[in-house]
């Protein structure tokens, strides 16, 4: 027991950590959110509308958009109609447009051709569309057949789009701050695997010495360290946790209370794993903060969750998939969003197992290093 507290002394003396937490947790979800706020522009949309111009339904579209574009102040558009004839010599100028919506009367059928990366106003102008055909066409049922149709036979069916579109925009406004906060109490969680790595390191340096001067096994010894820096590490987690709540708005509730102690309990393995694995391969203490520096700042790029919109750089990649900041940030977000969270056995699972892997590989460099 008294080796778990002399790690926790020791960690809790390490002013420059701490204060780099409080920093980390505090300072930067303000700044960057008053960097992102200014970032947020009015988007401009180029829309390529393929279609019988004669037509009057076709002709209430085309005012519905104009209606959408007087009174919304997120999104700018700028619209042409082709009918198939124009389509031919201009589809050069088509081709450069955001969204090509070609609307086919005779067939009922509506197709969109947009980009791989789908923008939030591309998002919009595809659910206005869907919306208004498919009210249009329960109009004209309703018309024809004198009663309320069955929605599953009259809709209009819309295609799918030429290439695969990213249906994971939100196309509300972000919260930043609260968005920071999150991330930012993951990054300080990791971050402080400074102190697992210090005191790992600690037992290291005078590991001949503790191994004269105590009957208990060395790896003991190292575990009740580890233990010593998971407490300081994990408490800190909830501290902060707290904080951003009273700071930031970061919702806390009865349904997501568990789930966010259980992934900010991972997230503390495996800061101390971090931690004794740069103690394993570092020979200087110097170098050995770094390491733990560099290790965080690569999971956390990495991830795609650092900055908003990063998401599919991590998606593109799918050897990034084992990285388990990409499953505890997904996770934790969808607690703090939603209120739930969909894979957060998984997310846990990730998060011991990489613990595991870095600690069993840290052993062995260890005792190789102590048998030499």
């Amino acid at each position: 027991m008294s080796i778990i507290l002399s790690a926790i002394k020791r960690s809790l003396r390490d002013k420059n950590t701490i204060i780099g937490t409080i920093f980390l947790v505090i300072m930067l979800p303000y700044i960057f959110s008053i960097i992102f706020s200014f970032d947020s522009v009015k988007e401009s949309l180029d829309i390529s509308i393929v279609g019988n111009k004669n037509s009057e339904i076709n002709k209430s579209y085309v005012k519905a958009l104009e209606e959408f574009d007087k009174e919304n102040e997120m999104i700018s558009l700028d619209y042409k109609i082709y009918n198939k004839e124009e389509l031919d010599k201009n589809i050069e100028e088509v081709n450069k447009s955001n969204l090509t919506v070609i609307i086919d009367d005779k067939n009922r059928n509506i197709k969109f051709e947009g980009s791989k990366k789908l923008s939030m106003g591309e998002e919009v102008i595809e659910g206005i569309t869907k919306e208004f055909f498919n009210l249009m066409s329960v109009y004209e049922s309703v018309a024809k057949e004198g009663e309320v149709p069955s929605i599953s036979n009259n809709l209009v069916k819309v295609s799918e789009y030429k290439s695969e579109g990213n249906k994971n925009l939100i196309a509300e406004d972000i919260d930043y701050g609260k968005y920071f906060s999150v991330v930012m109490l993951q990054m300080a969680i990791l971050a402080v695997s400074a102190c697992s790595f210090k005191n790992t390191f600690y037992i290291k340096e005078n590991i001949g010495e503790r191994a004269k001067s105590s009957p208990m096994k060395i790896s003991k010894l190292m575990s009740l360290e580890l233990i010593g820096s998971f407490i300081v590490i994990f408490g800190q987690g909830i501290i902060m946790l707290l904080a951003i709540s009273i700071l930031y708005g970061v919702n806390i509730t009865k349904q997501n209370l568990l789930g966010m102690i259980a992934l900010i309990s991972v997230l503390s393995m495996l800061s101390v794993c971090i931690g004794l694995f740069a103690s394993s391969i570092c020979k200087k203490r110097s170098v050995g903060e770094n390491v733990c520096s560099i290790i965080v700042t690569v999971m956390a790029l990495a991830s795609g969750e650092l900055m908003p919109k990063m998401e599919q750089f991590a998606k593109n990649i799918p050897i990034l998939k084992l990285n388990p900041f990409v499953w505890i940030s997904k996770e934790f977000n969808s607690l703090v969003t939603l209120n739930y969270s969909e894979n957060l056995y998984t997310a846990l699972g990730v998060g011991i197992i990489a613990s595991i892997v870095l600690m069993a590989i840290s052993i062995l460099i260890l005792s190789r290093k102590v048998v030499k």
